[in-house]
């Protein structure tokens, strides 16, 4: 992510004054909900499986 879109540095004046937006342990869970690989952001061998993808798998792993 940007540093901008995440406050970091913190802006120094406004409603967003001195914040920062911690958001990989969030990222971690959405990547665990959806079956995807937090590293890459690509899905993992067996939700692709599930979506009767496997011929995608070939390209990815």
């Amino acid at each position: 992510m940007p540093g901008r879109s995440i406050g970091d540095p913190p802006q120094t004046s406004g409603p967003n004054e001195g914040i920062t937006v911690e958001y990989k342990e969030n990222y971690k869970k959405l990547c665990e909900k959806f079956g995807w690989n937090p590293k890459n952001g690509y899905p993992l061998e067996n939700t692709l499986q599930d979506l009767d993808l496997e011929f995608v798998i070939n390209d990815l792993y």
